[in-house]
């Protein structure tokens, strides 16, 4: 019994995304919940082996298949690895479709986004504030947290939308084992404005297409990148900016 401490407040714990206050008071609420700082822990752990997912250096190594080829993706070597080169800008904020930009919002038990960057000492799950530039080499994944399908998307302020899950011919179902890498590594260019993932999930399977125009809509509108894709879909949104 007695309140919890949000795991959505934890997570912005982890990213040091809270002020010195709001650390204060989140600790003060796990000392005073039942087994909060436990909780705590077993969250930096599940964090931890995220991170273990996505090898230093070999991001992309167990790429199985490319995303088709469009306007946004075009073969890159580096490394010896192959690799998509697609559109990506810079500061990400986590939030729910109908939330305001600046918020990391999310309950217990909702599908969670990943996107990874690859850095010098290892690679970084990123959160709201980080900033990133073009060349960076980012990995998106995905906790499927009980979903059954989904689809992950991005969008651009140019008005672009790019599919990155399902790979072509594929179904939606989700992976539920954890922590999913997808197989292809994005290395980001300087296009302006923002870009944004979005992880549609639900209990049946996802029509792809019907997705996929839903979404070119929404990229149109002026709202593209905080308004919910217009579809009856559970939606987790991450929004990357590009640092001025």
């Amino acid at each position: 019994g007695g309140l919890m401490v949000p795991d959505h407040t934890l997570e912005r714990l982890l990213l040091d995304d809270v002020t010195p206050e709001e650390r204060a008071r989140i600790l003060a609420a796990l000392e005073a919940e039942e087994g909060g700082m436990e909780r705590l822990e077993a969250l930096r752990a599940s964090d931890a082996a995220i991170l273990d997912r996505y090898p230093p250096r070999v991001i992309g190594a167990s790429l199985r298949r490319r995303l088709e080829d469009g306007p946004r993706r075009t073969p890159w070597l580096v490394a010896g690895l192959a690799l998509a080169v697609v559109t990506l800008v810079a500061v990400p904020v986590l939030l729910a479709p109908t939330e305001p930009t600046h918020t990391y919002v999310g309950v217990k038990g909702d599908p969670r986004l990943d996107v990874v960057r690859e850095e010098p000492d290892g690679n970084r799950r990123l959160g709201p504030d980080d900033t990133l530039a073009p060349g960076d080499v980012v990995q998106l994944g995905y906790a499927a947290m009980g979903a059954r399908h989904g689809v992950i998307l991005s969008l651009d302020g140019r008005g672009v939308v790019t599919l990155h899950l399902p790979a072509p011919g594929e179904g939606t179902e989700l992976d539920p084992d954890g922590a999913i890498a997808l197989p292809t590594a994005y290395r980001l260019d300087d296009a302006p404005g923002f870009e944004r993932f979005v992880l549609l999930t639900s209990d049946a399977p996802v029509d792809v297409e019907s997705t996929l125009a839903a979404a070119r809509a929404l990229a149109t509108r002026p709202d593209a990148a905080t308004a919910p894709v217009p579809v009856p879909l559970h939606q987790t949104s991450l929004l990357l900016r590009k640092a001025p």
